[in-house]
């Protein structure tokens, strides 16, 4: 069996120093005195008939966030049994009564305090989804329920925002990846999936991983176009180590979803990546076989000798399995259901 690239004493310190960097995350996962869910106020008399509403920014149909948590959130539910006799509508129109408003932080970023003051006297559920965007707190008190798009920011808000009604919602994977077919390779090919200012590498690994520097929401690519998805054909291993953000620098409230291991899994591949970021371990557990302790580039490097001489062998087929199971925790009939399960509890 070959050897996985063991810890050493170098790489304790950064591993611990990221540790405590996300503290308050683990704090708030195992603190006995979380406070018990706490439901949305509303005057709406019956939320299971009322309309559902996707609201998106015009100014950033682009963006990737538009795409997956408004476009294609929206169609999975238009499409779901579960509507019933309620009506779900795609619109840019800030004007509701009587409605569930489901907003993006690119909405929330597009209306003003007055506007979100008017929506809520003209009797409407404000679901607000900022995935890893920072939350304004101001808004605060006309936000009915807190969408969570990861298990560590769902339990950051449920610590830090104990009065409000926090829902995870598990983000969505690019839906037109649920048809996308097993890489038929002989060999093992790497790729990496995102834009090239986030990606950890050098010349060195660029050897080993194909990086494809794109994003999906650009204008010149559109929301509408399959290219990009054509890029990963053939890969049987994604490289999703990131730059590490510097937590403690940035806002308390920013945490991101795993939307690069979910879309690795949609392509029936293993993926790379580190363990210490957020939801990784919730997902792929301790035992993952390709798990980074750290980023430094020997360490990198390392990990890509150790999947090249794994691939096939029982460690790979073993991380295999657990990609099937992170496919089948984030297509979209688990959306659907987890989305269902969140407005019926209005």
């Amino acid at each position: 069996m070959k050897t996985k690239p063991r810890s050493v004493a170098s790489r304790i310190k950064p591993a611990w120093n990221a540790l405590k960097e996300k503290a308050i995350y683990y704090r708030a996962k195992y603190s006995r005195s979380l406070p018990e869910e706490r439901h949305a106020r509303t005057d709406l008399k019956n939320p299971r008939e009322a309309d559902i509403c996707f609201i998106y920014n015009p100014e950033r149909v682009h963006e990737g966030t538009t795409i997956l948590r408004c476009f294609q959130l929206f169609e999975i539910v238009k499409a779901a049994p579960e509507l019933g006799k309620r009506r779900a509508f795609l619109t840019d129109s800030i004007d509701h009564r009587d409605s569930i408003l489901f907003l993006t932080k690119n909405t929330i970023l597009g209306i003003s305090r007055d506007q979100f003051r008017r929506l809520k006297s003209q009797n409407n559920i404000i679901l607000a989804d900022y995935v890893d965007g920072e939350i304004d707190e101001t808004l605060l008190d006309m936000l009915d329920v807190l969408i969570a798009s990861s298990y560590t920011q769902y339990h950051l808000y449920r610590h830090l925002f104990p009065t409000k009604q926090v829902e995870y919602l598990t983000h969505c994977v690019d839906t037109r990846l649920e048809a996308f077919e097993k890489p038929k390779v002989d060999t093992l090919r790497i790729v990496y999936n995102g834009q090239i200012e986030n990606a950890v590498f050098d010349d060195e690994i660029l050897k080993h991983v194909d990086f494809k520097f794109y994003r999906p929401g650009i204008k010149q690519v559109g929301w509408s176009n399959d290219s990009w998805i054509e890029n990963l054909v053939g890969y049987s291993c994604h490289y999703c180590v990131r730059q590490r953000d510097n937590f403690s620098g940035k806002s308390r409230l920013i945490t991101k979803p795993l939307t690069k291991v979910f879309t690795a899994a949609h392509c029936h591949a293993n993926a790379i990546i580190q363990r210490y970021e957020d939801d990784v371990i919730e997902y792929m557990g301790y035992d993952y076989p390709y798990l980074l302790l750290g980023t430094t580039k020997s360490e990198i490097k390392e990990m890509l000798r150790f999947v090249r001489e794994s691939y096939m062998q029982r460690e790979w087929l073993f991380g295999l399995e657990i990609m099937e199971n992170i496919k089948r925790r984030c297509g979209s009939g688990f959306v659907r259901e987890n989305f269902f399960k969140i407005v019926d509890s209005l």
